[in-house]
């Protein structure tokens, strides 16, 4: 009973945080009126609209309460959900000044334009060429701020079945979605048929572009190895150069696993002289991880590894101590060896192997 008491009390003040920060958001458009548009609505974005693991459709990768919900594929084709009511009503909120959602005043693809273009584009826009497809939404870490307590309550289901994935790869082909990122709120080698699942995305849209981002831990067995080799390009999340520096924020990592992981990945793509899948290690930045030693320990390890790309991409926390202070981005493109890809405020991203990338 007291458990229940304290979910409702813990659902109040999620729903209380909500309306204060539309509050808040209101008040800010009423002293300088802003318009709109978002580049995922607009089709223009190949990654933040989303299938989730109960089929429901989003608009957004961070939607952990499904503020973002656009639709549900078991009642809807995608085509009918993107071009629908609902997500109609995202668009035209957004070119009158509004955010339809809390999400949206801290989403990359949105964009403040002049009137008239926020108008245009709340009628004008065309299918994305890209989604995200969410297998599952479970995951085996205790990250320190993810909301994943959360998001397991707001979906019905944790992992989609094989029979939904082959509806999700008639929709893909019916909207002729060529890119396709199998992952969002939850570790995707958890699900323990995702190579069946990716093969059933490949039997009816052979040329799809298949990208996931992993923790890495889970990928020990001949089938995960196998489902890891299927895809073009796979994001490790690392958050530092050992496991007592994962803990402070991936809670239940262990580097070592992981990185012998991703040892027996580049030994079998070296024998079979294989370029695919892409490795990267995405390493997130925080106050503990972001020394001089450690980035250039990691520089170093992602080498010696054989991983193609490493990213430096800055972390995002409610506590201002845990963010990254000494530096970001300007220090990280001074690193030894270094071969700079692109930057931008919030990410730097070095290619490991130039030569073979070009």
């Amino acid at each position: 009973m007291a458990k229940k008491k304290n979910m409702n009390i813990a659902k109040y003040w999620d729903r209380l945080r909500y309306y204060w920060g539309r509050f808040l958001i209101v008040a800010k458009m009423i002293r300088k009126k802003q318009y709109f548009y978002c580049r995922a609505l607009a089709g223009e974005s190949g990654y933040n609209i989303s299938i989730n693991s109960d089929l429901t459709v989003s608009c957004s990768c961070q939607d952990s309460l499904m503020e973002g919900q656009i639709g549900d594929i078991k009642v809807n084709t995608f085509k009918e959900i993107f071009y629908g009511e609902k997500a109609n009503s995202f668009r035209n909120q957004l070119a009158q000044g509004f955010y339809p959602t809390s999400i949206c005043r801290r989403c990359f693809e949105l964009l403040s334009v002049p009137e008239y273009v926020a108008h245009y584009k709340a009628r004008n826009y065309q299918l994305p060429d890209g989604i995200m497809v969410e297998n599952c939404v479970a995951c085996n870490y205790r990250c320190k701020y993810c909301p994943g307590k959360k998001v397991l309550a707001h979906r019905k289901t944790a992992i989609i079945s094989l029979e939904e994935m082959c509806r999700i790869s008639s929709e893909l082909n019916a909207c002729n979605i060529k890119n396709v990122s199998l992952f969002k709120l939850g570790e995707p080698f958890l699900d323990d048929e995702i190579k069946d699942k990716i093969h059933i995305l490949k039997d009816k849209n052979p040329e799809i572009h298949l990208y996931t981002s992993t923790n890495g831990m889970l990928i020990d067995s001949a089938s995960k190895i196998e489902a890891a080799l299927l895809f073009d390009s796979i994001y490790f999340s690392i958050d530092g150069i050992n496991t007592h520096m994962l803990n402070q924020y991936q809670i239940g990592a262990d580097f070592d696993a992981v990185m012998a992981n991703v040892k027996s990945l580049v030994r079998i793509k070296t024998e079979k002289r294989s370029q695919k899948p892409i490795l990267v290690w995405k390493y997130v930045v925080f106050s503990w991880n972001d020394g001089a030693n450690e980035i250039e320990v990691a520089f170093k390890l992602a080498k010696e590894i054989g991983f193609d790309k490493l990213v430096f991409t800055l972390g995002g926390t409610p506590n201002p101590e845990d963010r990254a202070k000494r530096y970001f981005p300007k220090d990280f493109i001074t690193l030894p060896d270094a071969v700079l890809e692109s930057h931008s405020e919030n990410e730097v991203v070095f290619d490991l192997n130039p030569k073979k990338s070009s």
